[in-house]
């Protein structure tokens, strides 16, 4: 995950996004609102999914 961070800080917006995520699942899961969490967290896993393959093929 470390590499997979360092590797993204180039990618304007990419940061804010994962926080804006970050966010919103923290935000579910004190309001222990369990089907937005897990939406929020399938949300942020796919982003970061295409964020890591979209790294591995410009290498």
């Amino acid at each position: 995950m470390d590499r997979g961070r360092y590797l993204s800080i180039p990618h304007p917006g990419w940061g804010e996004v994962t926080i804006t995520q970050h966010r919103a699942i923290a935000r579910a899961l004190s309001e222990h609102d369990a089907k937005a969490a897990v939406a929020a967290m399938r949300d942020h896993l796919d982003t970061s999914l295409q964020n890591t393959l979209s790294i591995v093929e410009a290498c």
